[in-house]
């Protein structure tokens, strides 16, 4: 009973967060991403490695800070720096869009390769694509929305599939028990 009444608590909270931010908005903060594919994993710096092309993939939550990423706005693009080392971001590859293009880590450096535009796709979570300043027509994937350790984190073109959709939650704000997963992603 006390899971369901915590469960209810935090899909509340969730549900206010959603509802007092304006759309598209991600507020500055610390944040793990989740897939929608499936919520125990994370967007993960491979091998918490922190140097130009160091590959961005997918990784079962395990709170190292190479699955913790810093929000900062700019003008309704944000940058997600890396909290390992914030003078490094998420970066499209030569900042070409085309399906299959590598998403991995670079050097801060303020092209367009580094932007990204949040569009929030669910009214009780938060719950977003994120469109690449190169080209809006693409978004940060999921390799072949295959939900394992390792897999690829590519651009591909919007297709509004769950591989395109990502969960910002707040680091420290959530405790992350079954029932927390069941209330979220319905697992």
């Amino acid at each position: 009973m006390k899971d369901i009444k915590r469960v209810t608590l935090l899909c509340t909270a969730v549900l206010c967060m959603a509802t007092t931010n304006a759309a598209n908005i991600i507020p500055d903060g610390l944040y793990y991403i989740f897939s929608d594919v499936d919520g125990h994993y994370t967007i993960d710096d491979n091998g918490s490695g922190v140097y130009n092309g160091n590959n961005i993939h997918l990784w079962k939550l395990n709170k190292t800070k190479a699955q913790q990423w810093i929000v900062e706005n700019r003008n309704g693009a944000i940058i997600i720096r890396s909290a390992l080392n914030n003078n490094f971001v998420i970066d499209d590859n030569g900042s070409n869009a085309f399906n299959g293009n590598n998403i991995h880590l670079w050097e801060y450096n303020g092209s367009n390769a580094q932007l990204w535009y949040p569009q929030k796709v669910d009214s009780r979570r938060e719950l977003y694509v994120l469109r690449s300043a190169v080209n809006r027509n693409y978004v940060i994937d999921l390799n072949g929305s295959n939900a394992t350790d390792g897999n690829n984190i590519h651009l591909w073109e919007y297709n509004g599939t769950s591989a395109q959709k990502w969960l910002f939650m707040r680091v420290g704000e959530v405790e992350f028990t079954d029932a927390f997963w069941d209330a979220l992603f319905g697992l």
